[in-house]
């Protein structure tokens, strides 16, 4: 196995690691493998792009991993400085689940771009 395919094999195990829990953000990740968030998130996009994970997002730092061989998912991303009214929302527009950060928050990125 190559240098790169054995750090995504660590990188698909690591997130293993979280079903059930708030998936890491790329800044921890790059923390445990002494790497950048870069790294850490080019990982995850190859990890996605090779069919063994799919990645559900809300707003640009927001993410929960559903694993391709079994279904178990993690947790959404626990964001910084997100206020307590933090919580998933249904989007007014697509009824797509969203992690809406204030109480005014009801449409997913998608569909603001479509207005």
């Amino acid at each position: 196995m190559s240098a790169y395919g054995a750090m995504r094999a660590r990188l698909l195990d690591t997130l293993r690691q979280y079903v059930g829990k708030p998936c890491p953000t790329n800044d921890a990740m790059g923390a445990m493998f002494s790497c950048t968030s870069t790294a850490i998130s080019d990982g995850i996009l190859a990890l996605q792009r090779d069919g063994k994970i799919h990645i559900e997002r809300a707003g640009s730092n927001l993410r929960r991993i559903t694993f391709a061989d079994d279904g178990a998912t993690t947790d959404w991303t626990r964001a910084r400085n997100v206020s307590a009214a933090a919580e998933l929302r249904k989007c007014l527009c697509c009824d797509r689940q969203i992690f809406s950060t204030w109480a005014g928050h009801r449409m997913c990125d998608a569909c603001k771009r479509d207005t």
